[in-house]
C-alpha cells in the first residue's frame, strides 16, 4: 500500500503477477482499524449467563360440571375429580399426581425457596409460567387443606416477584401462557386470544 493524496492505493495480484491498483478512501483505513481484535472481544464477554424457566401446568382431567362444588357452570377441578373418582385416563390416580412431594413444593414454596438461594448473586433470576388450570386446580386442593396443600401458597410467588436484581427488575418473572394448557398453534386466532386475556 502506498498513500497519494489522501488516497490508499491496495495493490491485489492477479494469476499473472501483475499489480492491479484499485484506489481507497480513507474511510477503509477507518473501518479496518475500528474492527476490535478477537482478544479484546473474549476479554469482554467473560460470563456465562444462564437462566432457567419453571414451566407448572396440569390439565383438566375431567371435564364434565361439578355442580355439587360450583353454583355455576364450571368444569371440575382437581379437588372435584378427586371426590367423585373420576380421571381421564381412568388409570391416573389424581391423589398420586398432585400428592408428589417434588409437585407439591413446585406448585407453592418451591420456586421461591430455589431463588433464595441466589439472593447472593447481584443479578440472579428465574422465570415461572404457570397455567391457571392449575392454579384452580392447587387452589382446589389448598382451600380443603389436603394433599399438603394450604392456603396462602400465591403469596411465595408475590414475595419472590417482589425481589429485585442490582438494577431494579424483578427477581422471579411470571411469564404468560394459554390459561388451560393448550396447544396454541392449534387453536384459531379468537380462542389464542381468549386463552392469553383470562390468563392476565
Amino acid at each position: 500500500m502506498c498513500g497519494r493524496h489522501g488516497e490508499i492505493d491496495v495493490y491485489v495480484y492477479s494469476h499473472s503477477n501483475r499489480p492491479m491498483n484499485l484506489p481507497y478512501r480513507s474511510a477503509l483505513v477507518v473501518i479496518l482499524l475500528s474492527v476490535p481484535a478477537p482478544q479484546a472481544l473474549f476479554a469482554v464477554n467473560t460470563g456465562v449467563h444462564t437462566t432457567w424457566l419453571w414451566h407448572l401446568h396440569q390439565p383438566i382431567y375431567w371435564p364434565e360440571r361439578a355442580p355439587a362444588n360450583h353454583a355455576t357452570d364450571h368444569y371440575q377441578n382437581a379437588w372435584d375429580t378427586i371426590q367423585l373418582g373420576n380421571a381421564h385416563p381412568s388409570d391416573t390416580s389424581l391423589t398420586t399426581v398432585f400428592g408428589a412431594g417434588d409437585r407439591v413444593a413446585a406448585y407453592q414454596a418451591g420456586p421461591k425457596n430455589s431463588l433464595g438461594n441466589l439472593l447472593g448473586y447481584a443479578n440472579a433470576g428465574v422465570q415461572v409460567n404457570y397455567s391457571g388450570a392449575l392454579a384452580e386446580n392447587v387452589q382446589s386442593l389448598a382451600s380443603v387443606g389436603t394433599l399438603g396443600y394450604g392456603n396462602g401458597w400465591t403469596g411465595n410467588f408475590s414475595t419472590a416477584h417482589g425481589w429485585t436484581t442490582s438494577n431494579g427488575k424483578p427477581r422471579m418473572d411470571m411469564v404468560n401462557f394459554t390459561y388451560h394448557p393448550a396447544r396454541a398453534p392449534f387453536l384459531s386466532d379468537e380462542t389464542l386470544e381468549m386463552e392469553l386475556r383470562i390468563h392476565q
